[in-house]
């Protein structure tokens, strides 16, 4: 169990870290086979043979491959849902639930609308989400990539927006409320009780 866990964190940080697969897979199986006598995966016990410690290193090399082709799929997944720099300045209609807590800024109110497509970083005029109304809203929006030359506290501010996973921005003039499915209520169940 933890040898499987273990294996699929690894390979998922193994994608989130940008590493060459590969090669990280030969050192981290190298490693596991020269330190596995020396910690409790394996036991001091003489039932237990460089066959059993290879099985282990090739159960824990499935694990990792099975955890960086998840990472790699939800990347694709993502990427596939994100408005594209072309789509930049088009206008849409777009609808969903609040999923986060809203906040007022320099530009207005900011929250995040999960719609079916994926989440939006949106912008309104200050005091346009009122929460007591209900948590899902629709509008006309002018879609904006998730791109930016603006880099907040963390190094990268796209790598950000992907771990929120936000597929892009919408700057929306004027929402209203809309009324909320049975799951939309439970997906908003957490914002609206904070």
């Amino acid at each position: 169990m933890y040898l499987s866990l273990s294996g699929f964190s690894l390979g998922v940080l193994l994608v989130h870290f940008s590493l060459s697969i590969p090669l990280s897979l030969i050192v981290f199986i190298t490693l596991f086979v020269v330190f596995a006598p020396f910690i409790k995966t394996v036991s001091f016990e003489r039932r237990y043979s460089l066959r059993s410690i290879s099985v282990k290193a090739v159960s824990l090399g499935f694990f990792v491959l099975v955890g960086a082709s998840y990472a790699l799929i939800e990347i694709d997944d993502h990427k596939a849902a994100q408005i594209a720099v072309k789509q930049t300045g088009e206008q849409s209609s777009i609808r969903g639930f609040i999923c986060n807590i809203p906040r007022v800024t320099q530009y207005g109110q900011q929250a995040h609308l999960c719609s079916d497509r994926g989440r939006f970083q949106i912008n309104v005029p200050i005091h346009s989400l009122d929460l007591s109304k209900g948590m899902c809203w629709q509008g006309a929006a002018h879609l904006k990539a998730p791109r930016s030359s603006y880099n907040t506290h963390v190094e990268s501010y796209e790598r950000f927006l992907f771990s929120e996973r936000i597929i892009g921005f919408a700057s929306m003039r004027t929402v209203e409320p809309s009324r909320c499915s049975n799951y939309e209520l439970i997906a908003s169940a957490l914002t609206r009780w904070r």
